[in-house]
C-alpha cells in the first residue's frame, strides 16, 4: 500500500489504527504556524504586530486596534486584537495553544 496505513486493501482501519493516523495529521509543524505568522504580519512589520504583538490577525469586537479604515458593521466594533506579547498571539489560537500543537 501507498501509504503503508494497513497491510492489504482487504484489511479496514480499527480504532487504534485511526487514533494513530489521526495523531500523523492533527499536528500543526511549528515551521508552517511561524510561516502563516510571518506571512499575515507582513515579517512583523504590519502596524499590529509592532504596536499589539497580533501575529495572525485575530480579530475583536471592541477591544484592540481599530484598522484604518475602519470597518462598519451592524455587529458592532470590530478591531483586530492586541496583546502583551507575541507568545499570548500565539496562545490566543486555540489550534496553535495546544501542548502537543505549540511551537518547540
Amino acid at each position: 500500500m501507498k501509504y503503508k496505513v494497513l497491510a492489504s486493501t482487504n484489511e479496514r482501519l480499527n480504532s487504534e489504527v485511526f487514533a494513530e493516523l489521526l495523531m500523523r495529521v492533527d499536528v500543526i509543524p511549528p515551521s508552517l504556524a511561524m510561516a502563516q505568522a510571518a506571512d499575515e504580519s507582513g515579517w512583523g512589520t504590519s502596524r499590529f504586530a509592532r504596536q499589539g504583538n497580533a501575529l495572525f490577525g485575530q480579530w475583536r469586537w471592541g477591544k484592540g486596534l481599530k484598522p484604518t479604515e475602519q470597518r462598519t458593521s451592524e455587529f458592532g466594533d470590530q478591531r483586530i486584537a492586541a496583546f502583551g506579547s507575541t507568545r499570548l498571539s500565539w496562545l490566543d489560537d486555540p489550534e496553535l495553544a495546544s501542548p502537543r500543537k505549540s511551537p518547540r
